[in-house]
């Protein structure tokens, strides 16, 4: 499956889960907040806090996103929605631009670069952002119980999984992406390195 949308990438987790029966809600329309995130939380709660091996929800599981009524605009305006795991960076918008991402803090930025102070723009969307941390999240969810192959480095594609799920050149020049096979067996977590097997 070819994600292009955050319905596609639940669609693609309750899948994974063996949950494909539970309904992928409608986007928020209320104006200033984010239509994606409503979806997102909205299937964390249908799944639960036990369809993963760590016993969190979708929303824990390795990066946090934040709930519709935990999202609080900061005194500069902008509000976090998604923090790394490590607190490495956060990723928020502003109400008055729901479109547009803003980056704080250590967005896969070399070891000799300095990590520029403040929000700035990202050239993701909010959208592009829940994606990438639903995949991310599933994954390592699913890591837990199902069948994982650590590959020989980070970087090396496997080559029976040559279709490309979800890729994002926000994420650097070299990410390689999520890949899965033809009969969706597998998921392949590019620059990490592990691959889910279903069987």
């Amino acid at each position: 499956m070819i994600v292009t949308t955050i319905e596609d990438a639940l669609k693609l987790l309750l899948d994974w889960v063996g949950r494909p029966d539970i309904a992928i809600p409608e986007r928020d329309t209320t104006p200033g907040q984010l239509p994606w995130l409503k979806p997102v939380t909205e299937v964390s709660d249908a799944l639960g806090p036990d369809v993963f091996h760590s016993g969190l929800p979708l929303l824990l599981t390795q990066d946090r996103i934040f709930r519709p009524e935990e999202l609080h605009a900061s005194s500069n305006g902008y509000i976090t929605f998604i923090v790394e795991s490590q607190g490495a960076y956060s990723l928020g918008y502003r109400p008055d631009f729901p479109e547009r991402l803003f980056v704080s803090g250590d967005w896969v930025t070399g070891s000799e670069e300095t990590v520029p102070p403040g929000w700035r723009r990202l050239q993701m969307t909010p959208e592009d952002a829940l994606i990438m941390t639903v995949l991310i999240n599933g994954f390592f969810g699913l890591s837990g119980q199902l069948r994982t192959r650590d590959e020989p480095d980070f970087n090396t594609l496997p080559p029976e999984t040559d279709v490309r799920v979800w890729h994002h050149p926000a994420m650097g020049a070299h990410w390689p992406g999520f890949w899965t096979d033809s009969a969706s067996s597998m998921l392949h977590f590019g620059g990490f390195g592990q691959t889910l097997m279903r069987a």
